[in-house]
């Protein structure tokens, strides 16, 4: 019995390549998404601290 079997290399390593490269897509894009909410969180807080001033501005 031989280890080494080219068929089954030639089905697993493309598997192994295309699981790999959906794994590094997933991360990037989980990376991308959570800058895109943690940039999204800060203008909200921004956008609440400014809307807060100008009703403590406008209130007598």
């Amino acid at each position: 019995m031989r280890l080494f079997r080219p068929q089954l290399v030639a089905i697993t390593y493309p598997t192994v390549v295309v699981v790999l490269c959906l794994l590094v897509e997933t991360f990037l894009l989980l990376q991308t998404f959570r800058a895109q909410m943690v940039r999204h969180i800060t203008d909200l807080q921004i956008n609440t601290v400014m809307l807060a001033g100008i009703g403590q501005e406008t209130s007598f």
